[in-house]
C-alpha cells in the first residue's frame, strides 16, 4: 500500500544558492554598468548570514565576485564611483565569505577569492589613495611620490592600516601585527617599465596591499604536521602585475599567533598559486628569515619579490621546551670543539715561532707563521659566527663576514703554495735561492691576489654574491653568512682552491721524486768509495 513519507531536501538549492548560481553566469559591461553595481551588492547580500552559507554557495559567490571585479579591468568605460562601489560591496561579500565554515571553503574557491582581490586592488580607480578594513580582510593603495626612498605600512591587531616613517624601514614597529617595506628602487623601476593604464593620477606606480587577518583563504595540506601558519598573511603589489627578482629586498615583520619555543624553526614563505596542481601552497624560494630569536614572538622577512606572505613555524617533534633538536646540537657541538682545537693548536705555533728567535729568522717558519694568523683569524671568525647564528645580524654585517671569510681561506691556500714554491727551490733548485727581495715580492702576491678574486667577485655582483644561504630554504636555524652566488663560489673560490692543490700536489711529487734520486745516487757513490777502500787495503795486505 502506498503512503507519504517525508521529503529529502538536503540535496535541493536554496533560493540563496539558486539566486548565486544566476549572478555567476552575468556577464558585465560599462553601458550596463548599474547592473554591476546592483550585483556585487546582491553578492554582498546573500553571503550576509554566515551560517546560512553552504559549499554550493561558496562556490557560486566566488565565481560572481571574480566576474565583477574583472570587469572593472577589462572595460575602462566604468567611472570611479561605479569602481568604488564595486569594490566597497565585494570588499564585504569576501569578508561574509571568510566568516563562513571553513569546512565549506575548497581550495578552488579559495583561489578564485584570492585571485579576485589581487584583481580587485589592480583595477580599483578612486584617487592617489584608498584605504578599507573589514572584519577579516582590508586593502590599501597607496601613490607613492617619485622621489620615495623607502614605502611602508604597518597594521595593528585590528587591521587598522598605518603609514610608517620612511627613515626607519628596516625597524619594525613592535606593536603592529604586520609590517612591509618597500625600497623605493622598486617603486621607480616598475614606474620607468610598466604602463599603469588603470592609475593614471599616480606620478608613480602604485603600491596595493592587502591583508588577511584569518588563514583560512591559504590552506596547504603538503605542509608538515607540524607545521603551522603562525601570522597573518599580506599581498603586496607594484604597479599593475607580479614582481619577481626585485633589485633590492622588500622586507617585513610578522607577529606570530602561535607559541613560540626554543625548539622552534621559523619561515618566511609566499604563496605559490602553481603548486600542488594549482591547488596552491606555501613555498620558501627567494623568501629567508631576517632576524629573530627564540624568546622573541616576531619574525622579519627579507623576499625578492611580491606575492602574499606570511610566517611559518616548525617545531621538532619529541623535543622539549629548552632543547635544540639533537641532531643540530650534536652538530653544531662537534664543529664548535674542532674549530676550538684548531684555534688553541694555530696559537699555539704562533706563540712557539714568535718566542725562539732562531726559528723567526727561518723563510719556512715566518710563512708558517702567516699561514696560522690567517687560519686562527678565519677559525675565530667562523667560530664565532656558528656561535651566534641564531641571533641578530644585519645584512651589511653578514656580508662583511662572507668577504672576510672569503678572503682569509684564499689567503690560507696562497701561503701553501708559497711554502711549496720555497721548498722547491730548497730542494730542486739548491744553487739559485730566490733573494730576500723577490721574497717580499711573493708574500705581497700572497695577500693581494685574494683580495683582487673577492673585490671582483663582489664588484661584478654588487655585493649580491654574499650573504645568507638561508634565503634558499627560508629557515633562520641555516642562518650562516657565506657566499650565496653558484658563479662565485665556484669560479672564486673553488677554482683558486683547486689550482692551488693540484699546484702544491706537482711540487710535492717533483721533490719526493728528487729526494729518492738523490738518495740513490747518494748510496751508490757510498758503495762505490767501500769498493775503492778495500782495493786499498788489499794492495797494502
Amino acid at each position: 500500500m502506498a503512503q507519504w513519507t517525508t521529503a529529502n531536501t538536503t540535496e535541493c538549492p536554496t533560493a540563496t544558492t539558486q539566486d548565486l548560481q544566476k549572478l555567476a553566469k552575468l556577464n558585465y559591461n560599462s553601458s550596463h554598468s548599474q547592473v554591476l553595481v546592483t550585483s556585487s551588492q546582491l553578492v554582498e547580500n546573500l553571503t550576509s548570514s554566515a551560517d546560512n552559507v553552504s559549499r554550493d554557495d561558496v562556490s557560486f559567490a566566488a565565481t560572481a565576485i571574480f566576474n565583477q571585479v574583472s570587469a572593472l579591468g577589462k572595460d575602462s568605460g566604468f567611472n570611479q564611483n561605479i569602481s568604488k562601489q564595486v569594490t566597497l560591496s565585494s570588499l564585504k561579500a569576501v569578508d561574509n565569505i571568510l566568516q563562513v565554515d571553513p569546512n565549506n571553503i575548497d581550495s578552488s574557491p579559495a583561489r578564485r577569492i584570492a585571485k579576485s582581490m589581487e584583481r580587485m586592488v589592480t583595477n580599483l580607480r578612486v584617487g592617489k589613495s584608498f584605504e578599507q578594513t573589514e572584519r577579516n580582510i582590508g586593502i590599501v593603495v597607496q601613490c607613492p611620490k617619485k622621489n620615495t626612498t623607502t614605502l611602508g605600512y604597518s597594521w595593528d591587531e585590528q587591521g587598522t592600516p598605518n603609514f610608517t616613517d620612511p627613515a626607519e624601514p628596516a625597524e619594525p614597529l613592535t606593536e603592529s601585527a604586520v609590517a612591509f617595506h618597500i625600497p623605493g628602487s622598486v617603486v621607480r623601476n616598475v614606474t620607468n617599465h610598466q604602463e599603469m593604464s588603470n592609475y593614471a593620477v599616480c606620478p608613480s606606480a602604485p603600491v596595493r596591499f592587502i591583508l588577511y587577518r584569518t588563514q583560512v583563504l591559504f590552506r596547504d595540506a603538503s605542509l608538515p604536521p607540524n607545521t603551522t601558519l603562525a601570522s597573518q598573511v599580506i599581498s603586496a603589489q607594484v604597479g599593475d602585475g607580479p614582481l619577481e627578482n626585485l633589485g633590492d629586498n622588500v622586507t617585513m615583520s610578522f607577529k606570530l599567533n602561535v607559541g613560540v619555543t626554543s625548539n622552534a624553526e621559523r619561515y618566511c614563505a609566499a604563496w605559490d598559486f602553481a603548486k600542488d596542481g594549482g591547488s596552491g601552497g606555501w613555498s620558501t624560494d627567494n623568501c629567508f628569515v631576517q632576524h629573530s630569536t627564540s624568546s622573541d614572538n616576531r619574525t622579519s622577512c627579507s623576499c625578492t619579490h611580491l606575492t602574499h606572505f606570511a610566517a611559518l613555524l616548525t617545531r621538532s617533534p619529541g623535543s622539549s621546551r629548552e632543547e635544540k633538536p639533537v641532531e643540530e646540537a650534536l652538530l653544531q657541538y662537534i664543529s664548535l670543539v674542532g674549530c676550538g682545537l684548531s684555534i688553541v693548536a694555530n696559537l699555539g705555533t704562533i706563540v712557539t715561532i714568535l718566542a725562539i728567535k732562531t726559528l723567526r729568522k727561518k723563510r719556512h717558519h715566518r710563512m708558517l707563521l702567516g699561514l696560522c694568523t690567517t687560519l686562527l683569524i678565519f677559525l675565530s671568525l667562523f667560530t664565532a659566527m656558528l656561535y651566534y647564528k641564531h641571533n641578530a645580524t644585519s645584512d651589511t654585517t653578514c656580508k662583511a663576514m662572507a668577504i672576510t671569510l672569503h678572503y682569509l681561506l684564499l689567503c690560507a691556500f696562497m701561503w701553501m703554495s708559497l711554502d711549496a714554491t720555497l721548498m722547491y727551490h730548497k730542494v730542486i733548485v739548491v744553487f739559485e735561492q730566490f733573494n730576500e727581495r723577490f721574497y717580499k715580492l711573493l708574500i705581497a702576491l700572497t695577500l693581494v691576489l685574494p683580495l683582487v678574486i673577492v673585490g671582483a667577485s663582489a664588484g661584478a655582483t654588487s655585493g649580491g654574491a654574499y650573504g645568507e644561504p638561508a634565503k634558499k630554504n627560508g629557515s633562520e636555524t641555516s642562518r650562516l653568512c657565506w657566499i650565496d652566488n653558484d658563479g662565485v663560489f665556484y669560479g672564486g673560490l673553488v677554482a683558486p682552491m683547486a689550482i692551488s692543490l693540484i699546484y702544491n700536489c706537482v711540487i710535492f711529487l717533483r721533490v719526493t721524486v728528487a729526494m729518492r734520486l738523490r738518495g740513490k745516487t747518494q748510496t751508490a757513490t757510498a758503495q762505490a768509495t767501500n769498493v775503492k777502500k778495500v782495493n786499498l787495503l788489499r794492495l797494502i795486505l
